[in-house]
């Protein structure tokens, strides 16, 4: 009998939109980009922290609290360094 390998379950997925004000900001999440505003993807279920920074604005940092059977949309407002 063969040994079937098991594959760690995934944690739920659940859909995220993040929008900026001004558009076109870097959404990034444990350190990894995950695209442009408006940006629509999926975080797992829990705690998710994303980074949205564009040149010439401050970074803003977003704690998202994930539930499953949940779509969560944020919008955020840069603001300029100068």
């Amino acid at each position: 009998m063969e040994a079937v390998e098991k594959k760690p379950e995934e944690a739920p997925k659940v859909s995220v939109v993040i929008a900026s004000d001004p558009p076109d900001a870097t959404v990034s999440w444990k350190g990894t980009t995950l695209g442009k505003t408006p940006l629509k993807t999926e975080l797992p279920v829990g705690t998710q922290v994303v980074v949205v920074s564009r040149s010439g604005s401050f970074d803003e940092t977003i704690m998202l609290t994930l539930t499953p059977d949940e779509s969560v949309e944020r919008s955020v407002k840069l603001r300029p360094t100068n």
